[in-house]
């Protein structure tokens, strides 16, 4: 890479993988909101910093400034878990036992 735009497309080439492997974070991500039962399952404490801690380590082990491994994935996690809320949220009162409940008391 002996150019800015050599420089440049090798940047969107790993842009182009990291989307296909964002995809597939949130394909699992969805899958996790399918098997909670509430909204306010969607945050995970324990689990956000389990994340945390491997990705710094990971991202040590790989040469990478932790710090921004640990800000850019934490980000990243709370869109997820926003992702959950709302789908879960949306589930919750779209269940038929609520719809009908919400058309009887609509009818009064």
């Amino acid at each position: 890479m002996d150019t800015l735009s050599e420089v440049r497309a090798a940047i969107d080439r790993v842009d182009e993988q990291l989307i296909e492997l964002l995809a597939e974070r949130l394909k699992a991500v969805k899958r996790a909101a399918e098997l909670k039962q509430a909204p306010h399952e969607a945050l995970v404490t324990w689990r956000v910093e389990e994340v945390a801690q491997r990705v710094r380590e990971a991202a040590m082990a790989a040469g990478f400034d932790p710090d921004v491994a640990e800000r850019i994935w934490r980000a990243m996690m709370e869109e997820c878990i926003a992702y959950e809320r709302r789908a879960l949220g949306e589930r919750v009162t779209n269940r038929p036992e609520e719809c009908v409940t919400n058309r009887q008391e609509e009818s009064r």
